[in-house]
């Protein structure tokens, strides 16, 4: 079977804009408040969350705010193994139950770090995903799509080897002012 020209054609150009596409998403700087619950809930709703946090993401490209953030002091959680961006985001806890629904919440054991706040492309769009917890046994982060705005998401949680990735809660998110990575304090 043959396949046209202008099919390959259109395929090639298709791909070339996913791919530049992929490259320019970003998730938009900002603080953030956070509220992780077991059900999708609003920022409103801190009675009902599991989880809250301040999340911080930063634009690294910014040489003045650059220096601010490498000024704060925190520990660097571990990238994925795709992912070879420099941290751009940092959180603090303020409050974590200890599971969410009947099951342990690794959202809130590591209370504020250094991570990672990532673009992918995916078949529906721009996925986005940071990082919260990781050990050699379990891994927690939020995911998001859409334009990067960080204000609602799921929770996913894994607990290697019998628990594989899995949504365990949503998030509702706001922005609450410009970038301060000293809120991650």
């Amino acid at each position: 079977m043959r396949i046209p020209c202008s099919f390959a054609v259109a395929v090639l150009f298709g791909s070339a804009l996913l791919a530049q596409s992929a490259s320019s998403a970003a998730v938009p700087p900002g603080t953030y408040r956070l509220v992780l619950c077991a059900e999708p809930c609003t920022t409103a709703e801190t009675a009902r969350a599991a989880a809250t946090a301040i999340v911080v993401i930063i634009d690294t490209s910014d040489k003045t705010k650059r220096a601010a953030w490498e000024a704060v002091s925190l520990p660097i959680l571990e990238r994925p193994r795709n992912v070879t961006a420099e941290p751009n985001a940092c959180f603090k806890v303020t409050q974590a139950a200890r599971t969410v629904g009947t099951e342990s919440l690794l959202f809130g054991i590591i209370k504020n770090a250094k991570t990672s706040a990532v673009a992918t492309t995916t078949p529906g769009g721009s996925a986005f995903s940071m990082r919260f917890f990781k050990s050699i046994d379990g891994t927690y982060e939020l995911r998001w799509t859409g334009n990067g705005q960080l204000t609602r998401g799921e929770g996913w949680s894994a607990h290697a080897p019998e628990n594989p990735f899995h949504r365990n809660a949503y998030f509702a998110a706001e922005r609450i002012g410009e970038p301060d990575p000293t809120q991650c304090k």
